[in-house]
This record gives structure tokens, C-alpha cells and sequence, in this order.
């Protein structure tokens, strides 16, 4: 095996001139899926990378998607056999507008290449991972007209808009994408010619998140610590996102403590709304004898 992996380096090796080529091309077409005037250009996008995947010896290639979404592009090679495992290489050809275009020191969809690195909208994040799929199973299939596994290619149009629609397109294609394993061509290298491999990758889960305490403010002075506060629950929640920790972190109250506290807070809660209703502000406890701290207001 580690005869045919330098058989195929050398084959990737050869072939890097095309694959900056395609990456190029891919490039220049400016496919922000942010950008309603630009869904021709996903469009095109797509198109050019099912065709930069046909190039490369895979099959089956076709534009897919689900009701509002932007184009995604599917591939595949499965004559391994069923003995072996399934890899699903993931990249996404759509890409994030370019901001403020006079601050570039060339036109975004234009590469170019400075000291050794190619400038450009998508070249990195993540046309570049298109190509680099397409031309790992090209070079498999060049250079020993095999694959040692049987792999799938899916190639998202709508990533930087935070995959709106991916959800539901997974689970209307289950079994067409059904895999051993992902490789997702979407993370860092340590360095320039240093690759980086990321693993246990997750996802994102966003929430929208309403505490409430009481039926009104309290003035700290008079209810003091035992008040639940609400900014305060809110900033130890998400240590309590994990149950386990959460289980093993909080200290139950006994059930005379409890009613204890209740009928505290619904007397601080009532005595709250009376100065409410009365016009008055809650006043805070008198200070101790001989205390010579001044208010706010007094001159120093």
C-alpha cells in the first residue's frame, strides 16, 4: 500500500499545475450565496464544479438541492465494493462577499499569486477543498485506475450563509450520501506545506434564551443575595449545558428551606409593589451607628 501512495503522490504531484488551474477558474466566479443578485453566479459555480469533478473520474455527477436552496453538487465512485468502507469528502464552492473591495490589494475574483500564496475570494475558503478532493480521486484513478475505498463527494452551495437548508436536504438523501466516514476539506494548515488534521468535529446550536426572577425590581440593599438574579443564573447556564455537571454542581435545598425562601421572596415581591403602587422607592436598611460614608450626591 505505501508503494501505491507514492505512485499517486507523484501522480498529485504532476498534476499541480492543473489543479491550480481549476482552482483558479472556480475562482473567478463569484458565487456569494449571501448576495441575491449573485445566485447566477452559484449557479455557475456549481456547474463548474460538477464539471471539474466529472474531469477527475467521478461519477454520477449532478446539481441537487431542496426547495429554497442554493445548488449543491453530488458525485461519486463505488467500485471498491461493499467489503470496504464508504468516505464522504465535503466541501462547499460558495463564498463570503468581499467586503470593502478598495481595501484588496487585487480585484477578489481575480487571483493572484504573491510570494508563493494565491490571493483570492474562494481560493482557501473553500473552492480549494473542491479541488483538492477531485483531484485525490484523480490522481487514485490515474495513476492505478482504482480507488482503495469507495468514496461520495458532496460540494455545498450555501455554507457562509450558515447551511440553511442542510438538514433537510440530508435527510432527503440519506441513502445516496449514507457513509463510514466524513472528510470535510474545510479547516487550517499548521503552516504553508504543512497540513493540519482536525478531528471530533461540531456543529453550531444557537438559542434564544428569556429568564425571569420576578415580577419587578428589588432594591438590593433590602432583599441582598438570597434574590434569585437573573444576569447571574443566565452566566452559570452554560456550565450547566452538560447535565452531568450540572447534577453534580448544585446543592438541593432541604424542603423547610425552601418554603422559606418562597415565602420570603413573595414578601419582598409584595412589599416591592406596594412602593410601586405608593409612588416610593424602597428604601434601603438604616445604616449602622457611627457610620460616616456619604451619598452619591455629597461633595468630597
Amino acid at each position: 500500500m505505501s508503494r501505491d501512495v507514492d505512485v499517486v503522490l507523484n501522480a498529485v504531484d504532476g498534476a499541480f499545475a492543473d489543479a491550480r488551474a481549476d482552482l483558479e477558474a472556480l475562482a473567478r466566479i463569484p458565487s456569494i450565496s449571501a448576495d441575491p443578485e449573485r445566485q447566477a453566479d452559484v449557479q455557475r459555480s456549481a456547474e463548474a464544479t460538477a464539471e471539474l469533478l466529472r474531469a477527475r473520474g467521478l461519477e454520477n455527477v449532478r446539481i441537487d438541492g431542496v426547495e429554497g436552496s442554493r445548488p449543491y453538487v453530488l458525485a461519486e465512485w463505488l467500485h471498491a465494493g461493499p467489503d470496504v468502507p464508504t468516505v464522504l469528502l465535503y466541501a462547499h464552492h460558495d463564498v463570503q462577499p468581499p467586503g470593502i473591495v478598495e481595501n484588496w490589494e487585487s480585484d477578489p475574483f481575480a487571483p493572484e499569486e504573491r510570494e508563493g500564496r494565491l490571493y483570492g475570494r474562494g481560493t482557501a475558503d473553500d473552492k480549494a477543498g473542491a479541488v483538492a478532493h477531485a483531484h485525490a480521486i484523480g490522481a487514485w484513478l490515474r495513476s492505478g485506475g482504482t480507488v482503495p475505498c469507495n468514496v461520495r463527494v458532496l460540494v455545498e452551495g450555501e455554507e457562509e450563509i450558515g447551511s440553511p437548508t442542510l438538514h433537510a436536504y440530508l435527510h432527503a438523501h440519506l441513502d445516496e450520501l449514507r457513509s463510514d466516514v466524513l472528510v470535510l476539506a474545510d479547516s487550517g494548515n499548521w503552516a504553508v506545506g504543512v497540513p493540519g488534521l482536525t478531528y471530533s468535529l461540531r456543529g453550531l446550536a444557537s438559542a434564544e434564551i428569556e429568564l425571569r426572577a420576578l415580577e419587578g425590581p428589588l432594591h438590593s440593599g433590602m432583599a441582598g443575595g438570597v434574590v434569585p438574579d437573573p444576569a447571574m443564573a443566565l452566566a452559570r447556564a452554560p456550565g450547566c449545558l452538560a447535565a452531568q455537571a450540572c447534577h453534580a454542581t448544585r446543592r438541593p435545598l432541604c424542603r423547610a428551606r425552601l418554603v422559606a425562601r418562597r415565602r420570603l421572596l413573595r414578601a419582598l415581591a409584595a412589599k416591592a409593589r406596594r412602593h410601586r403602587a405608593s409612588g416610593r422607592r424602597a428604601k434601603p436598611p438604616a445604616r449602622a451607628r457611627g457610620s460616616r460614608s456619604r451619598t452619591a450626591g455629597q461633595a468630597a
